[in-house]
């Protein structure tokens, strides 16, 4: 059952049996779910975007589909890396995610071709500035 929770993404939960009598024939198992602490940065990384970049929060049950998805968001710029740990959290049953996350500031100049004869078929747009 341990490796069904795990192969269901509930990699931090877990089945216990409790001391319990098998006079009657009954075996009950207790389910508990890993939960979310707290959720931060490494020192030094890049803390834009923490907010809404993870689809999970502290309190929720830990989930390794959220935390694959989070990974996803945070890497989703050219030149982000991010990296992630889990780390015992101050509660029995809690996992703290610590975030490391680095990314190259880039930048771009935009054209189109949506000018005139007058004005010249070519115009610039723009500056783009990516900060990830």
């Amino acid at each position: 059952m341990q490796n069904e929770l795990i192969a269901q993404g509930y990699i931090t939960s877990l089945i216990d049996v409790p001391s319990q009598s098998l006079e009657h024939g009954i075996l009950r198992f207790t389910l508990h779910y890993g939960k979310v602490g707290a959720i931060d940065y490494a020192d030094g990384s890049d803390t834009t975007r923490l907010w809404n970049s993870l689809p999970t929060s502290s309190g929720t049950i830990l989930r390794l589909s959220d935390l694959e998805q989070g990974m996803a968001n945070l890497q989703r710029l050219p030149g982000a890396t991010a990296h992630m740990k889990l780390l015992p959290g101050q509660h029995e049953g809690e996992s703290d995610i610590q975030i490391a996350r680095s990314g190259e500031k880039m930048a771009a100049w935009r054209g189109d071709d949506a000018g005139s004869k007058a004005s010249g078929r070519y115009r610039p747009a723009g500056p783009s500035i990516s900060m990830t």
